[in-house]
């Protein structure tokens, strides 16, 4: 494989000429994935192409299938780097890293994390990106975010997502089985945990609990779900809830403009943008054409904050003027998203006793 951090492919392309990444083609048309169609069943269905595509790679990291009713469309190959977190944006926008074509999929829709967390293993975080649909899982559950350290299966659009770690997230000694039944034997059954909390209340779904019973199996995936992206407050936040503070302004004469975020929300994750999906507030604030609609995705992951690029069309840029795609930012930080707009980060500072 490739020591590249991404590698995509796509069916039946068709070249997109004015897209950033040119690399990333469209799939021309397609059939979708019903309702009725089981992942299960899919994953069996399309198994050959997963296997080829899964028993390519051997350094730790996600594989990403992308099926329809009757086909595979497409594939990423996420490479988990050491003491870094690496992202990929789903969407029908140019810039996305996997390109899709269905109009039910927002131009920026998901962002997928992904980090190795010690011994080959990695886990996975899946948010979408504020969208008026989120994605589901195998039982139709709407969700806005997940994290997990095993294969996850979800849809999203009129798309399946086979999501299946590499390394030692494996099936054992990195071989898929050729037969399609025992090659979903391998992965290992997914449990969902929390979707009570992270069922929005717009979607009205019914209240859903799964509980870890005592026979849970060696190898099961549990699969965290949890409430998607928050908004940045202008209002006061309570001392003891502050994590810190977003500065933004459009331009060198455009006056700072000053957002309190909360240790909740910066745990979930805000967007930065024009768009008011991103914040009504800061939307109104940021009269910068040059920064897309949902450009920056800020993310508290472990200890550290992390500047998401979105797949932006203008990019983000980090103090020396160097492109990033995720950037660990450190207190009094600045950083420039498109061609104007500057964000600072000041942390609440600690103090201790």
């Amino acid at each position: 494989m490739s020591l590249r951090t991404r590698v995509i492919q796509l069916a039946d392309p068709g070249w997109r000429a004015n897209a950033r990444n040119q690399a990333t083609m469209v799939e021309s048309s397609w059939a979708r994935v019903e309702r009725r169609d089981g992942l299960a069943a899919l994953f069996v269905r399309q198994y050959a192409a997963i296997r080829g595509v899964c028993e390519g790679v051997r350094t730790p990291g996600l594989v990403v299938v992308v099926a329809l009713a009757q086909r595979v469309v497409g594939t990423l190959v996420l490479r988990a780097r050491p003491g870094r977190v690496t992202s990929a944006i789903v969407g029908r926008h140019g810039s996305a890293d996997l390109c899709l074509p269905d109009p039910e999929l927002a131009l920026r829709h998901l962002c997928l994390l992904v980090q190795e967390v010690g011994a080959g293993r990695v886990r996975l975080g899946v948010l979408d990106l504020h969208t008026h649909s989120g994605f589901e899982d195998e039982a139709g559950r709407r969700l806005e975010a997940l994290e997990a350290e095993g294969p996850v299966f979800v849809r999203c659009a009129g798309y399946a997502l086979f999501c299946l770690p590499t390394g030692d997230g494996a099936p054992p000694g990195e071989v898929w089985p050729e037969e399609a039944s025992a090659g979903l034997a391998c992965v290992p059954a997914r449990i969902y945990l929390g979707e009570r909390e992270a069922e929005p209340d717009r979607w009205l779904r019914r209240e859903r609990r799964a509980q870890r019973g005592d026979g849970l199996a060696a190898g099961t995936t549990l699969v965290t779900t949890r409430p998607g992206l928050a908004q940045l407050d202008e209002a006061v936040v309570a001392p003891h809830e502050l994590a810190g503070e977003v500065w933004l302004s459009s331009g060198p004469d455009a006056p700072a403009r000053r957002f309190a975020i909360s240790d909740q929300a910066l745990g979930r994750g805000v967007l930065i943008g024009r768009y008011p999906r991103c914040d009504t507030r800061t939307s109104a604030l940021l009269a910068d054409a040059s920064l897309s609609r949902v450009h920056l995705l800020l993310l508290r992951l472990g200890g550290e904050v992390l500047a998401v690029d979105t797949a932006s069309s203008n990019g983000c840029h980090d103090p020396r003027g160097q492109e990033f795609r995720v950037l660990p930012l450190e207190p009094g930080q600045r950083i420039a998203l498109g061609r104007r707009t500057e964000l600072e980060w000041r942390p609440r500072p600690r103090l201790w006793c």
